[in-house]
């Protein structure tokens, strides 16, 4: 037998120990290299991640370098919704493994995929599962990391429903993290290998650390998607208001408004008054029913104008369509305080011409009326005198006096003939319109023609009233304004539409006028016209230019069945 010496005995234990000690030194030289590879990796990994914005390549970025960092052959990252406790999986990474490659695409074959140097990314916009279900689903549920070292041991330990793949023995690892800030449980990171004890402890502080910085990239790349999408809706909503406002400052009044809506939106829009009544409808013939809609009040101060809103006839109600019906309810009540302006100017021409034309009447009636009958009274007082004295004189005073009581009748007439023609009620529109051209252009040496088409019969009193009162209100432009030498007046009914055109060769004006009321007779005579048409439902329209003429067109539509109370 061979014996160890003492000295021999402690030359060997010296060497036992230094051995250890060497080994523990490059033990702990490799876990020294390992964390500052694994930092380094971080780091890097942290600097990629922060730099993108959209939430898609965060997310692939991520799973992608999980699976090179913890070697492991599958990695998904699904997002949390808290409120209905759901997992929506959005990204998986896949290696080029055959096994898993077929895996994947047997149980998961994605909504779209992409071909990447070591693998394929898989992406998923419909992929959920529950909380408590899966891997995953543990993990959310319990707000715990979870390490799975060999999977038939977890499975009987388990009561969770678990993925097939897990359950049938393909998957031996897995890993899985939550992935948390402030705001809450942002979603789950996993990975998983075919090997048993793939993953260790190390590697799940790894994946920790890797969740958490996932977690804070995730939620800028979300602020960043909120913050585009709440930028698009602001441009949106400026163009919108910018388009509808255009239409108010270019005097296109409210049918214009509704219109532009209904081809913004997609849909058909409604704007009813107080009472709820139609005042107003766009892209459709009847309001809809039974189906969504939008809806917005059109308020300024304390006035409530009436509704505006938007059926989802041809397209879903989005957020778009409500900022869309929003806007367009400010411009709306815009629109209706301008309209109230102009009419309170209006009227207070009105007003004055009203005052005017009884001064007009008061002093004709002073000055001709008055006066002729004073001299009729003393001239009869005279005819009195001579009727006994000189019968042949009294004859030829009482000539004189018949001749000026004629001309105070004719003069009476014209006033009254001024104030309403009898010809109006009497015969109608057109002959209306022939007298006053007779009366007022034919002296100044204006040459006029009148035509008509289709009017065999009459029109309620409302609406030849307005007509006669536009047409005369576009003779006394023509003489007072247009240096105009011929005028051609035109009435037509075709198709339950009474047409009223007024042309005539003059120097024309800015259109402006006919769109802004001043203070100026004509533009506030313009706008009573469009007052008159307004009251009867109608339309009208102005063409002129400087130096170029004017023509006024008038349409009525359902000439026939308006009713209501004249002016």
């Amino acid at each position: 037998s061979l014996s160890v010496s003492h000295h021999e005995e402690f030359i060997m234990e010296t060497l036992a120990e230094n051995l250890g000690l060497q080994l523990q030194s490059i033990m702990l030289g490799a876990e020294n290299l390992r964390l500052r590879r694994e930092a380094k990796a971080l780091h890097e990994i942290n600097k990629e991640i922060s730099r993108l914005a959209d939430l898609d390549s965060v997310l692939e970025n991520i799973t992608e370098k999980a699976c090179y960092l913890l070697k492991a052959e599958n990695c998904y990252i699904a997002l949390a919704d808290e409120k209905a406790q759901i997992l929506h999986v959005r990204v998986n990474y896949t290696t080029r493994s055959q096994v898993w490659r077929t895996w994947a695409f047997k149980y998961h074959p994605g909504e779209s995929s992409l071909l990447r140097a070591d693998g394929y990314i898989m992406r998923w916009h419909h992929l959920t599962y529950p909380y408590g279900e899966g891997v995953g689903g543990l993990v959310a549920q319990n707000l715990s990391s979870l390490l799975i070292r060999n999977s038939r041991e977890f499975l009987q330990n388990v009561t969770a429903s678990v993925p097939e793949k897990l359950a049938t023995g393909g998957i031996a690892a897995a890993i899985a993290v939550p992935m948390c800030t402030k705001r809450g449980l942002i979603g789950v990171l996993c990975a998983a290998s075919c090997k048993n004890n793939a993953f260790n402890r190390a590697q799940l502080k790894l994946m920790e650390t890797l969740g958490n910085q996932a977690a804070i990239a995730i939620e800028n790349a979300h602020n960043f998607t909120e913050q585009k999408a709440l930028a698009k809706k602001l441009r949106n909503s400026i163009a919108t208001h910018e388009r509808l406002l255009s239409l108010v400052l270019a005097n296109q009044g409210i049918q214009a408004i509704a219109d532009t809506l209904a081809n913004l939106i997609g849909n058909p829009v409604v704007i009813q008054d107080q009472e709820e009544q139609v005042a107003y409808l766009a892209g459709g013939t009847e309001m809809a029913t039974g189906v969504p809609y939008v809806r917005a009040p059109i308020v300024a101060g304390k006035s409530l104008y009436g509704y505006v809103t938007a059926f989802a006839v041809h397209k879903p109600i989005t957020e778009e369509q409500r900022a869309a019906v929003e806007e367009a309810s400010i411009v709306l009540a815009l629109e209706y305080l301008k309209q109230d302006a102009a009419r309170a100017g209006l009227l207070q021409h009105v007003i004055t011409a009203q005052e005017e034309e009884r001064k007009r009447i008061a002093r004709e009636l002073h000055d001709e009326t008055s006066q002729t009958l004073t001299a009729l009274m003393l001239g009869l007082d005279t005819l009195g005198l001579l009727l006994h004295n000189v019968p042949a004189e009294a004859i030829s005073r009482l000539r004189a006096l018949k001749s000026l009581a004629e001309g105070m009748l004719n003069n009476i007439h014209r006033i009254i003939s001024d104030l309403r023609p009898s010809l109006l009620d009497d015969l109608g529109l057109f002959h209306a319109i022939n007298w006053c051209c007779e009366q007022r252009l034919k002296p100044v040496g204006i040459k006029y023609e009148t035509n008509i088409a289709g009017l065999e019969q009459r029109f309620p009193s409302p609406v030849e009233t307005a007509l006669y009162r536009i047409v005369q209100e576009a003779i006394t432009n023509i003489i007072r304004h247009a240096k105009a030498t011929e005028v051609a007046i035109d009435v037509a009914f075709d198709k339950n539409q009474l047409i009223l055109r007024v042309e005539d060769n003059g120097c024309g004006f800015e259109k402006e006028l006919f769109t802004n009321a001043d203070s100026s007779s004509k533009s506030l005579g313009l706008w009573g016209m469009k007052e008159r048409v307004n009251a009867l439902k109608g339309t009208i329209d102005l063409e002129t230019s400087p130096g170029c003429g004017t023509v006024i067109t008038v349409t009525v539509p359902d000439a026939e069945g308006i009713g209501g109370e004249e002016d």
